[in-house]
């Protein structure tokens, strides 16, 4: 499995995959999914246009595939049930100061025995490649 961020996750949905992602199933853990809805729902609302990367990613999308990612088809990209990795990410959290979003990720992988995947390095937070999360769970960048 791997765990990828809210521009691959938006990728995934409109069909446009990288070719290093095809070969297991994915994922998007709650925070990472919460932040991509709200940059849907903000785009719905805004009268001067996306603002933010995530709003510009989903531009070129259909009405459809942004609406497809409210609960994207499993096959597709499957959000994770925090129930199931909330407990490693609160201990993870306590032990190493991280905040929810890097607690999610890092909490999620190590569940899932899964590898965290990011669109470019500017989506890494940094507490994983430089901080107080550095070498908890596997990770990579794509570009």
């Amino acid at each position: 499995m791997y765990i990828i961020d809210e521009v691959l996750a938006a990728r995934a949905v409109a069909g446009q995959l990288p070719a290093a992602l095809t070969d297991a199933p994915l994922a998007i853990c709650t925070s990472a999914h919460w932040r991509l809805l709200r940059a849907v729902l903000a785009m719905q609302s805004a009268a001067s246009g996306p603002t933010g990367q995530i709003q510009r990613l989903l531009v070129p999308m259909s009405r459809q595939q942004r609406v497809a990612l409210h609960a994207p088809a499993p096959g597709v990209l499957q959000v994770l049930d925090p129930r199931l990795h909330s407990s490693v990410a609160a201990s993870y959290a306590n032990e190493h100061g991280l905040n929810w979003f890097v607690a999610d990720h890092v909490g999620a992988a190590a569940f899932h025995e899964a590898e965290l995947v990011f669109s470019n390095a500017r989506r890494v937070p940094p507490a994983i490649t430089t901080g107080r999360a550095v070498g908890l769970v596997p990770h990579r960048i794509l570009a």
